[in-house]
């Protein structure tokens, strides 16, 4: 993997964690609470440059701060780098910067994000994936209503034990939250689709 790293200018990889904290410490780090009231928790923000071992953080935040908070920005990395982050950080908004900048992203797709075809015209993305013949493939996109940004939909059927896996974590985060899983959230854990507007080579 070494080589085909060394093409990007750097590779920053973004992730947190949060760590709960007893409920007097709610005035000084809040959580995001529940049905037995306020809670406290901190969350640790970390940024790693993965060709060069680089460590920004832990940066610390509110336990409920959304992961998309600062400190690491687009504006902070180079032109060329690539950058890594799970579904916490999918943000229309700061792809279009990425992109304007010249970096690269790779990205899980977050279901209900808009996606149309090369021509422009709207992918009805459940019914595409059940007509594929093939276990994976890749489709040019324009990702998002209005940013309309160009990138390559990279998709893989995943085998079935990873579905009911996936599924059973459903269902019990939706226990939890006292909800049902949407058909079509159930639907598409047989695939694995990630969002890209790095080149295939």
């Amino acid at each position: 993997a070494v080589p085909i790293l060394a093409q990007f200018t750097g590779v920053y990889i973004r992730d947190s964690s949060v760590i709960g904290l007893p409920a007097s410490l709610a005035d000084t780090w809040s959580g995001v609470g529940g049905t037995a009231g306020e809670s406290a928790a901190l969350k640790l923000q970390v940024r790693l440059n993965y060709n060069t071992g680089a460590l920004d953080g832990p940066a610390l935040h509110n336990g409920r701060d959304h992961d998309r908070l600062p400190p690491y920005r687009p504006a902070d990395e180079p032109a060329g780098s690539l950058s890594l982050a799970d579904l916490g950080y999918f943000n229309l908004d700061e792809l279009q910067a990425r992109s304007d900048k010249g970096q690269y992203v790779v990205i899980r797709y977050k279901q209900g994000t808009a996606l149309y075809t090369a021509a422009g015209t709207r992918l009805e993305l459940l019914p595409w994936l059940r007509k594929l013949p093939q276990a994976c493939t890749e489709l040019q996109v324009l990702v998002g209503q209005r940013q309309r940004l160009p990138m390559r939909l990279l998709v893989e059927r995943v085998p079935a034990d990873v579905v009911a896996e996936r599924r059973r974590k459903l269902h019990e985060y939706a226990r939890k939250k006292q909800t049902t899983p949407k058909d079509e959230t159930l639907a598409l854990t047989e695939w694995t689709l990630v969002l890209t507007n790095a080149p295939a080579s």
